[in-house]
């Protein structure tokens, strides 16, 4: 197959380091029958003059071989004290999909146990907390807050079920910190519904000084987006009144189902005006029949909790163009130290295809203005690729400097990528070069090794670790295989 080459302008728009509006830039982007890569100038002494480029070593041992009988893929994860040692462990999920029958069967959760000094063991998390946590089909987002007052970390899985045809949704489940220490399957009130809940947020949006919890469900589950109040003790109550009636479970129309006419991805919860109140922050597909265009913006609260009557003040055109662009993920961030928050979001196209960040610097009245060119992204867009997006995105201080740092999570099935970048003290961001962190599983050096999923970042005493897992099949049926090996590097930075 013959190699084709063209000059494409992929820049996205923003401020130049001197403050210009700048101009899109120009690469070379090869395309042949299956493969497509932007050809991007890098320059690995010029990044390390400018900003303090991380160095990780690699810790085979860390982690004690294990097998399973699955590969999971698309990986949710959070951290908490699954135990109650006072370490933190990771939680994480990872989903299986099965082409043939379309369906996502049930597995478990996995955890890494802290083992103390970069020592990880990796068990079934139901083996780490009590109460009897059951096997899942798809947790989309694991969330980690202090959802009872203890001061501990509780986690919320937020469940999408089948991830195919008539997607009919699965069960959240809530681990609450008890007084003995460990986690525990909640057994205090918790609404359970069978939802497709692709987002979820926490805070406190009735000012009471608790966290409440805002399931944002799309569509065939057995409800729209709602509200689970919080009255501190870790016991909710249902509330589908607070969001206005665009975001409705029938307000698309198709009677017996949940079926919001706009879709919300994601979601996020904090002030955006400066008014003392959590305002609710919604990243949005553009299904069908939707009215609205952007990708996604901010709901402000009334002062009394409620969101019902609030417009919708919309975000900048997305990166993917109007009507054409997803917002998977947020995380918010003082970018230019001005005291307001800011958001990196992550977008690809309608098609679930491209990996983008859009940067959006907070004007303080819960409206935003684009500065995408503080993190130039170069990930390949391939057009109906369908597997390629950013799963999530984090903020930690990967090179020590005390300053907070972009962990990138890319999704794509069989190829999962992890790219840091390093913050300049400015609030631009460089791409850390792949030397830096060396034989990571997206680049491994093992032969037969399989990975299908990015690296997870674990801190614990003032210490930083990425966990990186890898797969090898160990016995199947000549069509699958049915155990797994896995082989888990432990990454920690080099002083």
């Amino acid at each position: 197959m013959p190699w084709y080459s063209l000059e494409v302008p992929i820049g996205v728009p923003g401020v130049t380091r001197s403050g210009r509006s700048d101009a899109p830039w120009t690469r070379t982007l090869f395309v042949g029958c299956w493969f497509a890569a932007i050809q991007v100038g890098f320059n690995e002494t010029a990044i390390a003059q400018s900003v303090a480029v991380p160095t990780y070593v690699r810790d085979t041992g860390a982690v004690r071989d294990a097998e399973i009988g699955f590969l999971p893929i698309n990986a949710a994860w959070a951290v908490a004290d699954g135990d109650g040692d006072g370490r933190d462990d990771l939680f994480y999920f990872g989903a299986v999909f099965d082409y043939v029958d379309e369906v996502n069967p049930s597995v478990p959760v996995l955890a890494y146990r802290n083992l103390a000094d970069g020592r990880f063991g990796l068990m079934e998390a139901a083996q780490l907390v009590s109460g009897g946590l059951r096997n899942m089909k798809l947790a989309r987002r694991i969330l980690s807050g202090d959802l009872n007052g203890d001061e501990k970390a509780d986690l919320l899985f937020a469940n999408t079920g089948d991830d195919f045809e008539p997607y009919r949704g699965e069960d959240n489940v809530l681990l609450l910190t008890d007084a003995s220490g460990p986690l525990r399957v909640a057994t205090t009130l918790f609404p359970v519904f069978s939802d497709y809940t692709h987002g979820a947020a926490i805070g406190d949006v009735d000012k009471d000084g608790d966290k409440d919890l805002f399931l944002a469900n799309v569509c065939c589950g057995e409800k729209g987006p709602y509200f689970l109040i919080n009255d501190g003790h870790g016991n909710f109550s249902f509330d589908e009144s607070r969001m206005p009636s665009l975001f409705s479970a029938q307000s698309g129309g198709r009677p017996g189902q949940a079926d919001p006419r706009e879709h919300i991805l994601s979601a996020d919860i904090f002030d955006a005006n400066g008014d003392g109140w959590d305002d609710l922050v919604l990243g949005l597909a553009q299904p069908p029949n939707a009215t609205i265009t952007a990708a996604g913006g901010v709901l402000l609260n009334d002062g009394r909790g409620s969101f019902a009557r609030s417009v919708l003040r919309e975000f900048p055109v997305g990166l993917f163009g109007l009507a054409n662009t997803m917002v998977l993920d947020f995380e918010r961030y003082d970018i230019t130290q001005d005291g307001i928050l800011d958001l990196f979001v992550s977008q690809a196209d309608g098609n679930h295809a491209g990996a983008r960040i859009q940067v959006l610097v907070g004007i303080g009245d819960g409206t935003f203005r684009d500065e995408s060119s503080r993190v130039p992204t170069r990930f390949p867009y391939i057009p109906d690729h369908g597997s390629l997006w950013i799963e999530r995105l984090e903020m930690i201080d990967l090179n020590g400097d005390a300053g907070l740092d972009l962990l990138v999570q890319i999704a794509d099935h069989g190829q999962p990528k992890t790219t840091p970048y390093v913050n300049d003290g400015r609030g631009f961001f460089e791409e850390v070069p792949d030397s830096a962190i060396p034989n990571t599983p997206t680049r491994s050096s093992t032969p037969g090794m399989l990975s299908d999923l990015p690296l997870f970042p674990v801190v614990t005493n003032g210490k930083l670790y990425l966990i990186g897992p890898e797969f090898d099949c160990r016995a199947g049926d000549g069509n699958r295989c049915t155990r797994w090996r896995v082989v888990t590097s432990v990454y920690s930075r080099r002083r």
